[in-house]
């Protein structure tokens, strides 16, 4: 009997370490996990300003003419690179430009933009149209886009009167103040990290609010 407690005790012990070490396994995989979405996060949206800010002054010493529709084309293969990265990112793009608001999104889900007539526009993601990568002698590669694809994920609005981006993801809403002649690039998790879905604008975590 004596024999069978000890037995019954080594047992014991041994599932309880067992569980403490998938509980340290599971635990580190989380928090290497956040870790790199959140160097992500950064890496990304430094990258999306400064190469930005290039292309736009290359536009305006061109004179181009035709600003936003250029600068669209550089968001989508901004996004699409974003993609590629780090395939759990979607982005937002928003940009004011004369008197008009141009947004797009390339989430994997619906935003809903309550100043766009009609009101409360629910506008699709167009994540999945966006570039895949294919893999040549170890070169990775983005496979083009067409842009009428996308057209249904874009929206050209009248500039708000205090220049801010209202948009609700599912039921938390967002809030972006936007400069003139300066794109914004919002970027979201596709899933959720400690249940709290990541969205990342202007070098800081935007947590939103419930409504």
């Amino acid at each position: 009997m004596k024999k069978q407690g000890k037995r019954g005790q080594i047992y014991l012990l041994a599932a309880l370490i067992l569980g403490l070490i998938i509980f340290l396994v599971v635990a580190e995989t989380n928090l290497v996990k956040e870790t790199v979405i959140e160097d992500d996060f950064e890496s990304l949206a430094k990258n999306y300003e400064v190469e930005s800010a290039k292309f736009m002054n290359k536009l305006l010493e061109t004179g181009s003419s035709s600003i936003p529709q250029e600068f669209l084309k550089f968001t989508i293969v901004f996004s699409s690179y974003a993609k590629t990265k780090n395939p759990e990112f979607g982005t937002i793009y928003a940009f004011i430009y004369g008197p008009h608001l141009y947004i797009g999104n390339y989430l994997d889900q619906e935003v809903r933009i309550p100043s766009a007539p009609p009101q409360n526009r629910n506008l699709p993601g167009c994540y999945q149209d966006l570039n895949t990568e294919i893999v040549i002698s170890g070169f990775r590669m983005p496979t083009p886009v067409e842009m009428n694809a996308l057209d249904d994920c874009m929206l050209d609005l009248a500039v708000p009167g205090n220049n801010r981006l209202t948009f609700f993801i599912e039921d938390i809403e967002y809030e972006v103040d936007l400069e003139p002649s300066r794109p914004e690039i919002i970027i979201v998790s596709r899933e959720e990290v400690a249940n709290q879905r990541k969205v990342f604008v202007k070098g800081n975590f935007n947590k939103g609010r419930n409504v």
